[in-house]
């Protein structure tokens, strides 16, 4: 299952259903933007203090797609969780977040 799909099944936004978005979301009146929680749950109903939006999902998408390719060219594999939360935490330790 691609990311994108990911997120939609999560209750992530598309911009095809913007609507709904804007109904339940827009505390910040930005549609495309979301209440998340800590567990990477969107859409929730009431302010969290954590934000997310299309933008940054489709630049993480991609982001993802080309690590996960670097994986399976070098082991084979796709990374584990915990191995993607650790370059995450890695790369914004070392000045890009």
């Amino acid at each position: 299952m691609s990311n994108k799909s990911k997120r939609n099944r999560a209750g992530g936004s598309s911009r095809s259903d913007s609507k709904t978005v804007d109904g339940i979301l827009n505390a910040y009146g930005r549609v495309g933007w979301w209440h998340a929680d800590e567990h990477g749950w969107s859409l929730q109903p009431a302010p969290t203090g954590l934000l997310w939006g299309d933008e940054p999902a489709d630049i993480m998408d991609e982001a993802l797609d080309k690590i996960s390719a670097a994986f399976k060219a070098e082991w084979g594999r796709t990374p584990t969780r915990d191995e993607l939360v650790s370059g995450v935490l890695f790369s914004c330790l070392n000045g890009i977040g």
